[in-house]
């Protein structure tokens, strides 16, 4: 819980949350033959929590900053939300030489997360953008990748992960899209001494979107709104 206070104006703020959390995970190594090696995991995680705030004004209230006094105002936000992710991945490793090793694999992810947020002002609900929101993205990617050796002192390595997920989004807005991104790279490291390493990398990476920024959210005591957005994409 926290309580905070306007040290200009008579308004008084109270929030609450609580969540809770859990996590189970398997991962599993086998060599499969001379220079050949699997590695499998399993992963999933659940998350949920709630939280309300409270913002109370009784004495000179200027909630739209317009210099007029709009009496007392009391103002509440209610979030709910539970979110989840599962992740499946297989891999396999060959070493050819000491110089030279391959790896190759896949992974399947599915994540969602669904939250409501409510406003009231003075006990009368307040309509929100995006206040009720599901989203769930289904991940799968693919690679592959080498490493070479030639010297000591130089090390090559190289790859390619192609990733395709689909977004699908629903509540007040139905809206699905698919995105496909191959993601090349290529790294080269020398050191020349043992005291010193060159390290050159080029690669395309992709970042992951926070499924909280498809929701509105509220903040008492700015007074601002942040309405959820259906077009992020990463």
């Amino acid at each position: 819980e926290q309580i905070l206070y306007d040290a200009v104006t008579t308004e008084r703020y109270r929030n609450r949350s609580a969540n809770d959390r859990g996590e189970i995970g398997l991962n599993y190594t086998r060599p499969l033959m001379d220079g050949l090696e699997m590695e499998a995991l399993v992963l999933s995680k659940y998350a949920q929590g709630a939280g309300n705030s409270v913002g109370l004004c009784e004495g000179f209230c200027d909630q739209d900053n317009d210099g007029i006094d709009d009496g007392a105002v009391s103002q509440a936000v209610k979030v709910e939300a539970e979110a989840g992710e599962s992740i499946g991945r297989g891999v396999l490793r060959y070493k050819y030489s000491p110089e030279l090793s391959f790896e190759g694999g896949g992974e399947v992810a599915f994540n969602f997360r669904e939250q409501t947020v409510g406003l009231t002002v003075n006990g009368t609900p307040i309509p929100l953008p995006a206040s009720d929101v599901r989203v769930e993205e289904l991940r799968g990617e693919g690679f592959i990748q080498g490493t070479w050796r030639p010297f000591p002192q130089l090390s090559l390595e190289g790859g390619l992960r192609y990733e395709r997920s689909t977004i699908t989004q629903s509540g007040q807005t139905d809206r699905e899209r698919t995105f496909n991104y191959p993601k090349p790279r290529v790294l080269a490291t020398w050191s020349p001494t043992d005291d010193d390493q060159l390290r050159f990398r080029v690669e395309r990476q992709v970042g992951q979107l926070n499924f909280q920024d498809f929701a509105s959210a509220v903040n008492l005591s700015t007074n601002v709104l942040s309405a959820g957005n259906a077009e992020l994409q990463p």
